[in-house]
């Protein structure tokens, strides 16, 4: 699954958030809990393996105008 990865700085590490290409920059903005990212913090896109991808946490976001959940996948690193 291709996904745009963004690295966000959490205060004491930092969180990496996978939004699969469906996921638009709209839905991005209007979630609570990732509503803090910027383009700034965007750093490239990939080709991952699902199965790789569900190791991870994952949260939804719903697509207002067409009421549709979309998964989204993260993981917090913590800095040495």
């Amino acid at each position: 699954m291709e996904c745009r990865v963004f690295k966000l700085d959490v205060g004491w590490g930092y969180a990496l958030f996978h939004f699969p290409l469906e996921i638009e920059g709209l839905m991005v903005r209007k979630d609570t809990r990732t509503k803090h990212i910027q383009k700034e913090d965007y750093i490239g896109t990939f080709e991952f393996d699902m199965d790789y991808l569900n190791t991870m946490e994952s949260d939804v976001m719903f697509h207002d105008i067409k009421g549709e959940i979309k998964y989204y996948f993260l993981y917090y690193m913590t800095v040495t």
